[in-house]
């Protein structure tokens, strides 16, 4: 429930019904009922549709109420539609025609008597509502146990615990400065431990394990956006024991790049450009660049970061871990053309690659490429077609396409394919909910005011 306005006989707000409602008293001496918000102060809320319930003093059905909103803070007004007729009653409507900041004034008139003037170019709303339908998208690119060299990590050689490094993508247009929470949970626990609370959205985070910790452990990745929506995505169970016996071994670094077993009936798909072999020395070489360009990535040092990825990718040019997270510095760095040459450098070299082909669709997403991400999102499905959340994001792309129908199908089918997604599961409904077609929004009106 977004937050309500403890002034009395002031605006206050309330969810109902996948609408946000504004509760008001208006007089005609509009000081004694309104006050300007405090700056920066906003009511958060995940629908295009507002009610604005109110309550008209010492007047009569002759009345006449007017909206004005500004989405430029207040530098220009703009009338809402049609009057709204007093007689007709509570409520009036205004949907949103995008996300973003509103402020709102509502005027009353009755003859020649006005509860105030029309707004002027910089003057303050009486509310300001932040809309914010769509939640972000977020999905972990993997979970990876590596050891940093002792120049990095203080006590480093004599600590054998393996420090995780857990990636991830998110991309939302209105997310805070620090939109990202990482947790983790026992098999034996119900509750949820902090690894690290609000951190920016780097995409990165590299996480020492606790030393009493064993056994099985799921990671979860939560992240808010400035509507209030929380999307959270979990990664395992997953065995503690495998990530010691990873680093105690000292597996080649061939054995932790990401590939695709080929089947014999694919002889024709697109193969990697050749690439001289690389020598043990050299391997070795790029994953110590590797390993720096992670350090210098969990401190923000994002030119530090993408010049150790690619002295990585030139002493090995096959290292797909580089190359993703080199890309996922320039979707961060919103540079989403290079990211996509990347990403698609992966995909050539292993075409059904899921952190690749879901990286490119999240950046095709972003640059408003639609079509380019809903075609990265069908290869995916033909690699899974029980990918839950493919067939969400692909609904998402779809919707944004201007296919609701279609979108709705596809939110529909993330809910069908993988009972065991229930976080995807939650997000598909509350989509299908919103956005309901027009038929059904329209009998859902009816008999909301029966």
């Amino acid at each position: 429930m977004p937050p309500r306005n403890d002034r009395p006989n002031r605006f206050s707000a309330i969810t109902c019904c996948n609408r946000v409602i504004l509760l008001l008293v208006m007089a005609w001496h509009a000081g004694a009922v309104f006050a300007h918000p405090q700056s920066g102060s906003f009511v958060q809320v995940r629908s295009r549709e507002i009610e604005l319930h109110y309550h008209l003093d010492g007047t009569d059905s002759r009345a006449e109420i007017e909206l004005w909103y500004t989405r430029d803070r207040g530098t220009t007004w703009q009338r809402y539609g049609p009057t709204h007729a007093a007689a007709q009653g509570s409520p009036l409507r205004f949907v949103a025609p995008a996300e973003g900041l509103y402020g709102f004034i509502l005027i009353a008139r009755d003859g020649a008597r006005t509860s105030r003037p029309n707004p002027s170019a910089s003057e303050e709303a009486q509310r300001w509502v932040f809309v914010d339908y769509t939640p972000p998208l977020a999905q972990w690119m993997g979970v990876d146990p590596m050891q940093l060299s002792s120049g990095e990590v203080e006590g480093a050689q004599s600590d054998v615990r393996p420090i995780l490094q857990m990636r991830w993508t998110v991309y939302d247009n209105n997310l805070p400065a620090r939109p990202v929470s990482l947790y983790y949970q026992s098999a034996d626990e119900e509750d949820w431990k902090v690894i690290e609370n609000q951190l920016p959205n780097v995409g990165q985070y590299l996480w020492t394990l606790p030393s009493d910790l064993s056994g099985q452990i799921t990671l979860k990745l939560q992240v808010k956006d400035m509507g209030g929506h929380v999307v959270e995505r979990l990664f395992g169970p997953t065995s503690v024991d495998q990530w010691y016996s990873s680093i105690v071994a000292q597996q080649p670094p061939e054995a932790t790049v990401e590939t695709s077993i080929v089947p014999s009936d694919m002889a024709d798909v697109k193969q990697p450009p050749p690439v001289k072999p690389v020598s043990a020395e050299q391997n070795q070489l790029a994953r110590e660049y590797y390993a720096r360009g992670a350090f210098h990535w969990r401190r923000g040092e994002y030119a530090l970061a993408a010049a150790r990825f690619r002295e990585a990718l030139e002493a090995a040019p096959d290292m797909l871990e580089a190359m993703i997270d080199l890309a996922g510095i320039y979707c961060y760095q919103q540079d989403f053309s290079r990211a996509v040459q990347l990403y698609q450098s992966v995909i050539d070299r292993d075409s059904r690659n899921r952190h690749a082909l879901l990286g490119a669709a999240l950046a095709y997403s972003a640059a408003k490429q639609y079509p380019e991400s809903r075609d990265m999102l069908l290869k995916l499905l033909e690699s899974n077609e029980r990918d839950a959340e493919a067939w969400l994001y692909l609904g998402d792309v779809l919707f944004q396409m201007g296919g609701l129908g279609e979108a709705r199908r596809h939110w529909r089918a993330a809910m069908e394919v993988d009972a065991s997604a229930t976080r995807v599961i939650e997000e598909a409904r509350e989509k299908l909910q919103t956005f309901l077609p027009a038929d059904s929004a329209a009998t859902a009106d009816a008999k909301a005011n029966r």
